[in-house]
């Protein structure tokens, strides 16, 4: 093992990742979406690795590194998976919450690989919060939102 890696700090953001990305695909499995548990878990990891190794390749580096390179190609990938899970038929769209779910949690992943798993922590406290209580005061007080009579008809289904 090479003695300037940070082991235990890394190990610590990966089980952070791996916690807050299994707090929100709970929530997806939950409410019965596509994207759930082990899709959330392993996008909240792989954004924390891909910082981690962003974090290293500054460290071993032997001329100038721009850390951020890496994190803007996760943005860009993430981007991808986001727009497979949109799907359009019957004149409406479907899956925009999920796609944006997938990109703030590779969001959270980048900072708790950056290494601010706390901060992690609080926007996934965040993103759960919108994703349950506003689901709940779209569907009492947003009428076309109460009824859904076709499981398709639901705005965020992948």
């Amino acid at each position: 093992m090479h003695e300037s890696i940070p082991w235990l700090p890394m190990v610590a953001r990966i089980l952070m990742a791996i916690f807050c990305g299994a707090a929100i695909g709970i929530e997806r499995e939950w409410a019965r979406k596509g994207a759930g548990l082990r899709t959330m878990i392993l996008i909240s990891m792989g954004a924390t690795l891909y910082m981690a190794v962003s974090e290293l390749l500054g460290i071993h580096a032997k001329v100038p590194y721009d850390g951020s390179r890496i994190a803007s190609q996760v943005v860009v990938g993430v981007g991808f998976i986001g727009g497979g899970a949109i799907i359009v038929g019957r004149g409406r769209v479907f899956g925009l919450t999920t796609a944006a779910t997938i990109w703030v949690t590779a969001a959270i992943g980048l900072i708790i690989g950056l290494g601010y798993p706390f901060f992690g922590l609080l926007v996934t406290g965040i993103v759960l919060a919108i994703l349950i209580l506003l689901r709940w005061v779209e569907q009492r007080f947003i009428p076309h939102r109460a009824i859904k009579p076709d499981l398709m008809e639901d705005d965020d289904r992948a």
